[in-house]
């Protein structure tokens, strides 16, 4: 059994049994001043603890975001200085965006233990560096595309329900919603593939933007997280920090090949 532990007044913590799928919510490219305080105020209502993988030139303008973060019981998590993929940038270059980054969570009194890469992307240069700074790599299971600027609240709800295994649901004509029903409601065998794959259970960290996207992107993410939160919820998924994730699965924490 992997019970949430929390010290915060009021919160009543998650209690996950092997029966019980997982979930560790993750947000990148923040903090951003309209919409990661909205966020924040999402996750506290539900009492759901998560990890924010910050960006060092957003968290160096906002520090007062991340010590909400913090003083919330979520991680902070370091994920470059200006979001630029280690594939064009090379070793100085890459040293110079990493070391800044560190600097401005240091500034803000954050000490970092995770980090992840841009777009998923490393190399040697990059992977060195988090060695040296004692950084374990966290990747994700389940994305939704939630940055993109024409995707909409009902798409990126139905691509996070289906992606984690909640509900199953016949693949959205474009810019369609799809039809969703109850995970018990069609033989996983006659599910359509392009929605099968990949569906993370019993365990999976989700990857959302709560920064960068087009088009008030985040403002639609935050708006179907908080849709998909109340089912997730109803269906007896169990939220976990990702300290207490990667107790679990701590094969997740190591480096892989860019995606």
């Amino acid at each position: 059994m992997l019970k949430h532990t929390d010290s915060r007044p009021g919160r009543q913590p998650d209690t996950h049994t092997d029966k019980q799928p997982i979930l560790c919510l993750t947000f990148d490219d923040g903090p951003d001043p309209v919409y990661t305080p909205q966020l924040l105020d999402l996750l506290d209502h539900w009492q759901i603890p998560a990890a924010f993988f910050v960006v060092g030139r957003q968290a160096a303008a906002h520090p007062d975001l991340l010590h909400r973060m913090e003083a919330s019981g979520h991680t902070v998590g370091l994920h470059s200085n200006i979001h630029k993929s280690a594939y064009l940038m090379g070793p100085r270059h890459t040293a110079e965006d990493f070391l800044q980054s560190i600097e401005a969570l240091h500034a803000a009194g954050i000490r970092p233990k995770y980090y992840r890469p841009p777009w998923g992307h490393s190399t040697p240069a990059s992977r060195r560096l988090a060695g040296q700074h004692g950084l374990t790599p966290v990747y994700w299971d389940v994305m939704a595309q939630d940055w993109k600027a024409a995707i909409t609240e009902e798409e990126i709800l139905r691509r996070l329900l289906i992606r984690t295994g909640a509900v199953e649901g016949e693949p959205a004509a474009e810019g369609e919603p799809a039809a969703e029903r109850s995970r018990t409601a069609q033989p996983a065998a006659e599910r359509p593939a392009a929605d099968c794959i990949p569906v993370a259970r019993p365990g999976a960290i989700v990857c959302l933007h709560d920064g960068r996207g087009r088009r008030q992107a985040p403002q639609r993410m935050v708006h179907a997280l908080g849709r998909a939160v109340e089912t997730w919820k109803a269906e007896g998924f169990c939220f976990v920090t990702l300290d207490e994730y990667l107790s679990v699965y701590p094969e997740k924490a190591a480096w892989r090949k860019g995606l």
